[in-house]
Order: structure tokens, then sequence, then C-alpha cells
């Protein structure tokens, strides 16, 4: 499976609040960063997933960019959090790494406006 379609079933299995979708797609030495948090490792990773779909009610997510190169894939998208409690729409790009195996090993989530 290329890398753009590894991106793009790693974020709908994370719209879809699938953990045992995302796990699979992960190396063990994955490091995920973003504007709130840095998670190292698979656990740290999953469990990082885990708590924003724990406070989510619902994801909804559309791609609208999506750029690859070599061993990297850019994915711009709208997201959509939702809970009993709160709506929060925020854009956002991904920058995935892969190894040499196609196995995720970092993303780094920017938030854009």
């Amino acid at each position: 499976m290329e890398q753009i379609e590894i991106a793009k079933r790693y974020l709908m299995a994370f719209a879809n609040k699938d953990i045992s979708s995302l796990e699979p797609f992960l190396e063990d030495s994955v490091e995920l960063r973003d504007w709130d948090i840095t998670a190292l490792g698979k656990k740290e990773v999953i469990q990082a997933n885990r708590e924003i779909f724990e406070k989510f009610d619902s994801i909804d997510l559309k791609i609208i960019n999506l750029f690859s190169d070599v061993d990297t894939v850019i994915i711009e998208f709208d997201v959509l959090l939702q809970n009993s409690n709160e709506n929060i729409a925020l854009i956002v790009v991904d920058i995935i790494s892969f190894n040499s195996e196609s196995k995720i090993s970092e993303i780094r989530a920017f938030r854009g406006n």
C-alpha cells in the first residue's frame, strides 16, 4: 500500500475513533507532536489518541490538500470535534513521515487559523 493511502487510512481511522485500526500503521518508536502534546512511542501515541476520542463524541474530517514526497505525506484538513458542550472547528496540517517499512514514524501536526 502506498504511503498516501496509508496516511488517508490513518486519518479515517482517527475520524472513526478506531484505536485498533490506528495501531498497525505506527512503528514502535513513533513520535506525535502537535500544538498541545508530545507523545513518544506507540503506547503514548495510542493513549494520546484515546484521550481525544474519550473527550469528543464525534470527529468529522475533510481532506483539503495532500502532498507526497519520498518518505513524507503532508495533509491539510478541516476537522470538527464535537461533544455535548462544545464544537471545535480546526484547520490542521499533518506532516507524516514513514520508515522503510511504510510504517508511520512521526506525525507533526500544526493548527491553522
